[in-house]
C-alpha cells in the first residue's frame, strides 16, 4: 500500500493500520468522540488537512448518529445546516434559525473547511422569525472532531 496516505489518529496520535476501519468511535463523559482514518484524516504525511469550527443545534439521537457514521446529521441524505456562532439559549435558537422544533443540545465540531459556504442571513419559517446567520450543504459532512456538547439554556 502506497504510505502517503496513511492517517494518524487525532485522539492517540498513533498511525493508523492500512486495514483500519474510515473511522474510529469512542464514548467519552461528556459524549460521543469521532477520529477519522487515513483516507480523510491525512491524506499526506506533510501535514494535517486544513479544517473549521461550526456549531449545529441538533437531538440526542442526532449526536449518536455522527458517533455511528462520523458524518454531520448521520449521513442522511439532504441539507447540512451549521453556523459559525450558535446562541447558547435553546428557545433562542429555535427562533433565530427558523427551526421546526426545540433542539436539545449545541455541538461543537471539527469539520474540513470549504464544505460550507459563506454564512447567509435565516429567513422567517415555522412561526419563527429568524434572522440568525445560517450555512448550508447537501454534501456529505465528515466530523473530524466533536470538541464539545452543551444541553444549551432553556431561556
Amino acid at each position: 500500500m502506497n504510505q502517503a496516505i496513511r492517517g494518524v489518529d487525532l485522539a492517540t496520535g498513533r498511525p493508523l493500520d492500512r486495514d483500519q476501519r474510515l473511522y474510529n468511535v469512542g464514548h467519552g463523559v461528556l459524549g460521543i468522540a469521532v477520529t477519522f482514518g487515513p483516507q480523510l484524516l491525512r491524506p499526506t504525511p506533510t501535514g494535517p488537512p486544513k479544517t473549521e469550527i461550526v456549531q449545529r443545534w441538533m437531538s440526542r439521537g442526532e449526536l449518536e448518529a455522527i458517533g455511528n457514521t462520523g458524518l454531520l446529521r448521520g449521513g442522511r441524505p439532504g441539507r447540512n445546516y451549521v453556523t459559525n456562532n450558535a446562541n447558547s439559549s435553546l428557545l433562542r435558537a429555535r427562533q433565530r434559525l427558523a427551526l421546526d422544533h426545540t433542539p436539545e443540545v449545541l455541538v461543537t465540531v471539527e469539520v474540513p473547511k470549504n464544505i460550507f459556504p459563506q454564512p447567509t442571513r435565516v429567513a422567517p419559517q415555522y412561526g419563527m422569525p429568524g434572522g440568525g446567520m445560517e450555512r448550508m450543504t447537501t454534501q456529505p459532512v465528515p466530523v473530524l472532531r466533536i470538541i464539545s456538547i452543551s444541553a444549551g439554556k432553556k431561556q
